[in-house]
């Protein structure tokens, strides 16, 4: 899948996302391009379709994605749509220019002051060696130690650190939540204190890093827990964070009345539904249950209706993307690094239901393969290799408006209850 457009493409994100070569970025990289491009277009690309656009994932035939994901991509990078991006490129890509005649006898042409430049260039490029040497050769030694236990959203966590050696270099932190808490910039380090506070108003999983300078970064990431399910309308102009339902009806969805007055695009927006907390459990032995439905399914040919679940865990992840059943191509599973699959290139049909009635739903993890059911009937039986590590977060995707219902989390091999949600009376967790 290599053209021109997506060699551009390629290049504006290696430059946006300041991490060198896309060919060197790692998981925690892509992971958290993916987050950036559903805050930028509302619009969720999975890290198995990121590997595949990158280049990561082999397969058999090329690979092109649909005009949704191109369309998110587009706009990440500040174009209204795939189709004005390549417009652009088609009018401004620059092409390496020919010599527009040949030396004649050999004759060699040389610019009086081409020694002159040479020789500023060189010292230029010997100074940037020897910085470069300071900050990456040599890099300081940086530790941060997270708390252990931390309390339910809003709260305060301090978190402790030491820096070996600065080099001269300013040290900054990112609490990684300045996209929904104007009030936390990356702050400078006082590298005499070895602590600071920072407060989170949300729940969630967030990265903190630390940057030397512009060139040196190293990330951790953050469990802010919540004893209650967050929801949250996604989309144009900006995600809103709700708070308990007015009408109880024994599920949990986001109202219509909840819609209409919010001031989003309806053109296209996602119902979110998240529960991060410690689970005291491995995702390695996890069985969860639920019930699914969708109130508004489009029937536009460019948006397919879905439901994807993200679950979070301390060393790894693992996706499942449910289609209608018209589109099953875009449905995808994702386990860790060890299986990638897509309905564009894997045979996915199973994983198209009718999202217009309720369906039940059970994904299990047992004996290292991912089993997958629906009304009772096994789907797919997936093995994989990778330790998937303690759940601490599940986030559920809808495209428009869906609803939620009878969330059962058992141990797969003991069938120990862990928790269980069927919304007769709600409590959400209040923005």
């Amino acid at each position: 899948m290599k053209n021109k457009y997506f060699e551009k493409i390629i290049e504006i994100l290696e430059e946006k996302s300041g991490w060198g070569s896309i060919d060197k970025w790692r998981e925690r990289n892509i992971s958290i391009l993916s987050d950036k491009i559903k805050d930028t277009s509302g619009i969720i690309i999975s890290t198995q379709t990121l590997k595949r656009i990158f280049g990561k994932v082999k397969s058999e035939k090329d690979y092109f994605p649909n005009e949704t994901t191109l369309n998110a991509l587009a706009k990440h990078i500040g174009y209204p749509s795939w189709a004005k991006f390549e417009d652009d490129v088609d009018k401004n890509y620059v092409q390496i220019p020919k010599n527009k005649a040949p030396l004649l006898n050999n004759e060699v042409k040389i610019n009086p002051h081409s020694i002159k430049n040479i020789s500023i260039a060189f010292s230029i490029l010997l100074l940037i060696t020897i910085f470069y040497f300071r900050s990456f050769i040599i890099p300081p030694k940086i530790v941060i130690i997270i708390p252990a236990q931390i309390n339910t959203a809003p709260t305060t966590v301090k978190i402790k650190y030491s820096v070996s050696r600065t080099l001269g270099n300013k040290f900054y932190i990112d609490f990684g939540d300045s996209k929904i808490n104007k009030d936390a910039p990356p702050q400078l380090l006082n590298l005499k204190n070895k602590e600071i506070s920072h407060y989170y108003p949300f729940t969630g999983i967030y990265h903190i890093s630390i940057k030397q300078g512009l060139f040196f970064t190293k990330s951790y990431h953050i469990l802010i827990p919540s004893n209650n399910w967050l929801r949250v309308l996604d989309g144009k102009p900006k995600g809103l964070r709700l708070g308990n339902i007015s009408e109880n009806k024994g599920y949990l969805y986001i109202s219509k009345s909840e819609i209409e007055n919010s001031n989003i695009d309806t053109s296209f927006y996602q119902s979110d539904f998240s529960l991060y907390r410690n689970y005291n459990l491995s995702a390695d032995s996890l069985q969860i249950s639920m019930k699914i439905k969708q109130h508004y399914l489009t029937q536009s040919n460019s948006i397919c209706n879905y439901m994807f679940i993200y679950f979070y865990t301390e060393d790894n992840f693992f996706t499942v993307k449910y289609t209608d059943t018209t589109c099953f191509s875009n449905s995808d599973i994702g386990i860790g690094k060890d299986v990638v699959l897509i309905g564009s290139k894997d045979n996915l049909s199973f994983m198209g239901i009718n999202f217009s009635e309720w369906k039940n739903i059970k994904i299990t993890t047992k004996n290292k393969k991912l089993i997958l059911e629906s009304e009772n009937k096994k789907l797919t039986e997936i093995p994989y290799k990778s330790n998937l590590g303690e759940l601490i977060g599940i986030h559920i995707f809808y495209s428009f408006d869906g609803m939620l219902d009878d969330v059962t989390i058992l141990n797969s091999y003991t069938s120990k209850l862990i928790y269980k949600e069927n919304f007769d009376s709600i409590v959400v967790n209040t923005p």
